[in-house]
C-alpha cells in the first residue's frame, strides 16, 4: 500500500508576532480531492505554528472519519525542529511531562509544550505516521505551496487584527 503524502508549514517574520500555518494532504492516483487548512494565531513564534501546521493537519485526517489513522502516512515539513520533535524528541517529552530542568535548576515546560502535548496525543491514535524533511524554498511545488498558504493565512489574520 502506498504512503498517504502530506505538507504542513509554519510561518511568523520576526521573534514573535502574529503567524500562519498550512497543511495539504494529497490525493493522488485516489480518485478524492486534495485536503487542505490554514489558520492564523495573534501572537505565536514560527515553532510554535510550525508544530501547529502537523497537529491540525493530523486533526483534519482524524476528524475525515474515513479511517485515515489505519493509513500509512508521510508528512513532510521545512522545519528540522518539527520533524525532529516527532520523530525522536516527543517520547522523552511525554515521558517527562512535556518539562526540563531550566537554567535555574527548576523544572519548566518545554517550549511549546501544548502543541507538543497535543501533537503526542494525536499521533498516538495513528498506526503508522512518519515525519520527513524537506529543503524548503528550493522549488518543491508542495512545500511552496504550503508555504504561500500559511503566508496568506498570517497576512489575512494581521488584516483582520488591524480592522
Amino acid at each position: 500500500m502506498a504512503r498517504l503524502q502530506a505538507y504542513c508549514d509554519g510561518s511568523c517574520p520576526g521573534a514573535r508576532g502574529p503567524g500562519g500555518w498550512a497543511y495539504a494532504v494529497v490525493m493522488e492516483n485516489s480518485g478524492m480531492s486534495n485536503l487542505y487548512g490554514k489558520g492564523f494565531a495573534p501572537q505565536t513564534t514560527n515553532n510554535e505554528m510550525e508544530v501547529r501546521a502537523a497537529n491540525e493537519l493530523l486533526k483534519r485526517l482524524l476528524y475525515e472519519d474515513i479511517g485515515y489513522e489505519n493509513e500509512r502516512i508521510t508528512i513532510w515539513s521545512d522545519s528540522k525542529y518539527c520533524v525532529y520533535g516527532f520523530e525522536v524528541w516527543r517520547h522523552k517529552w511525554a515521558f517527562e511531562e512535556f518539562k526540563r530542568l531550566g537554567d535555574k535548576g527548576k523544572l519548566e515546560l518545554i517550549p511549546n509544550a501544548n502543541e507538543w502535548r497535543t501533537g503526542h496525543e494525536l499521533i498516538e491514535k495513528f498506526k503508522d505516521v512518519k515525519f520527513r524533511w524537506v529543503r524548503g524554498h528550493v522549488g518543491h511545488y508542495w512545500n511552496e505551496r504550503v508555504d504561500a498558504m500559511a503566508g496568506s493565512a498570517m497576512k489575512a489574520g494581521r488584516r483582520n487584527m488591524a480592522v
